[in-house]
């Protein structure tokens, strides 16, 4: 995957006439995980150079789509995408291929705690996994979501160029307004993703094996009931690793590219 260029022209276009037309419902049309990003049915992910990209930097956007975050992935699509790419792109990140996932709540019985779509670097694909991602909609009564999924998917099912050729390190961005849930049970990795586990995984330590290959971070929507949640991410991921955001989300435009950019090596000239 990961092929054709980013055009953040004809996706603004698209946001605009196209999306901004449209309703949460009807721009997220999954009524149940889309067979193509449901984990049990993934070995792999790969994100790979090429002719066209000598140098794919890989770029993980997990999610939350359980009910009080929805209007994150309706933002993102309808308005800030093509924000984001421009100033990733312009800053000098030559191959970027971002993956969007959707991440809920394990614990709560959900049918699609995790969704996982492929790396693109493409504005037309990139928008199709976007909004391939089922907004279940549900999670709460537990104060915390599974944003440990998407550590492990990435530590165990996700393959890179950027670290196998460069040892560059890609970045893992969380998105949601919970706190961390700490342990994943070995009964919920077999139950989604089709991992026989001898144990259960502490989150903690998976943070620790994830980190060797991603820069991880968590931008935490901080309004309401959930600002003791962000004080959870800082003690577990450390300061200046969760960033608050704007509880519409309107500065997110901004948030992640700054991430991004913050930890992005540029390729050594050849010359």
């Amino acid at each position: 995957m990961g092929g054709g260029s980013y055009d953040p022209i004809a996706s603004r276009s698209r946001s605009t006439t196209y999306y901004q037309t449209m309703s949460r419902e009807e721009v997220f049309k999954q009524r149940k995980i889309d067979p193509e990003m449901d984990p049990k049915k993934i070995t792999i992910r790969e994100s790979r150079d090429s002719e066209e990209h000598p140098e794919s930097f890989p770029i993980i956007i997990a999610l939350d789509e359980t009910g009080s975050m929805g209007h994150i992935p309706e933002l993102i699509i309808k308005n800030v995408l093509p924000d984001i790419m421009e100033s990733i792109l312009n800053a000098g990140v030559k191959d970027p291929q971002v993956m969007f996932m959707g991440i809920g709540d394990c614990c709560f019985m959900e049918e699609a705690p995790l969704q996982v779509g492929q790396f693109e670097s493409s504005d037309e694909l990139m928008e199709k996994w976007l909004t391939k991602v089922y907004l279940e909609g549900k999670g709460g009564g537990n104060r915390h979501e599974s944003y440990p999924l998407a550590w492990y998917f990435a530590d165990r099912h996700i393959v890179t160029d950027a670290w196998e050729k460069r040892q560059q390190k890609g970045v893992l961005i969380t998105i949601g307004d919970e706190s961390c849930q700490k342990i994943l049970l070995k009964e919920q990795l077999s139950k989604y993703l089709n991992d026989n586990s001898e144990e259960d995984i502490i989150a903690s330590g998976l943070l620790e094996s994830v980190r060797e290959k991603w820069n991880v971070f968590h931008i935490h929507c901080n309004g309401g009931s959930y600002r003791a949640s962000q004080t959870n991410w800082e003690k577990l991921l450390g300061t200046g690793l969760v960033v608050s955001m704007a509880d519409d989300g309107s500065d997110i435009k901004d948030i992640i590219p700054k991430l991004i950019l913050g930890c992005y090596r540029k390729p050594e000239s050849n010359e």
